[in-house]
C-alpha cells in the first residue's frame, strides 16, 4: 500500500496569531465572575467567563501571559513578606 503524502501548510506568524483557538475562562461567584477585557493593537475583546469561545491565538496568549505574570507577582510578594517576617523575629 502506498501512503498518501499530504503537504502541511506552514503558517506565517500573522496567520498563526490570527488562527482561532478554543478558549475557556473559569467562572465563580467571587473574584472570577466578571467578563474579561483584553485590548490588543487597538482592538478590544470582551470575553464571557464560563463559556467556551473561539479567539485568535494572539488574544488568548495575552490572557495566558497575564495570568502567568499575576502568578509570578504573587510568588514575589509572598517571598518578600516571608523575608520581612523572618527579620521581625530577630528584632
Amino acid at each position: 500500500m502506498a501512503k498518501e503524502v499530504t503537504e502541511e501548510k506552514v503558517l506565517t506568524p500573522e496567520e498563526y496569531g490570527n488562527e482561532l483557538v478554543p478558549f475557556y475562562a473559569f467562572k465563580d461567584n467571587g473574584e472570577y465572575k466578571d467578563d474579561i477585557f483584553i485590548q490588543l493593537n487597538g482592538k478590544a475583546y470582551t470575553i464571557k467567563r464560563g463559556v467556551q469561545v473561539m479567539l485568535p491565538r494572539k488574544v488568548a496568549q495575552v490572557y495566558y501571559d497575564s495570568m502567568d505574570q499575576k502568578g509570578k507577582a504573587a510568588d514575589y510578594n509572598r517571598a518578600r513578606q516571608d523575608e520581612f517576617f523572618a527579620r521581625q523575629r530577630y528584632l
